[in-house]
């Protein structure tokens, strides 16, 4: 299910994505009591995780629209490497009251 999206995040600048999970009759997907992580590392395989964000810190919800948007603050891009030199990989895991995981977006 996940999409593959590139992020294009300046170090030492706010990013901001918006994000809207539509169920296939094209209504919003309610979120209430969901979770979610998101874990940015230089490969899948590192052990390092550069920037993990989590659910109201960083990530936030309004499951009533379906809505997930995803906020880093300057402080955060900072950590994510010095601009121009930095690539990685990421991916955003929502996680459904009953525990089952859905990878929504990734690169």
């Amino acid at each position: 299910m996940e999409k593959k999206y590139n992020l294009k995040i300046k170090t030492g600048a706010h990013y901001r994505l918006l994000l809207r999970w539509y169920k296939s009759n094209g209504s919003p997907k309610i979120l209430t009591d969901y979770d979610a992580k998101m874990a940015l590392k230089s490969t899948y395989a590192s052990p390092i995780t550069i920037l993990e964000l989590t659910l109201n810190n960083g990530i936030y919800i309004t499951p009533e629209e379906g809505k997930i948007e995803i906020l880093m603050t300057d402080e955060q891009t900072k950590s994510i490497g010095k601009p121009r030199e930095t690539s990685g990989v990421y991916d955003l895991k929502i996680i459904q009251p009953d525990g089952y995981v859905v990878r929504l977006i990734e690169v």
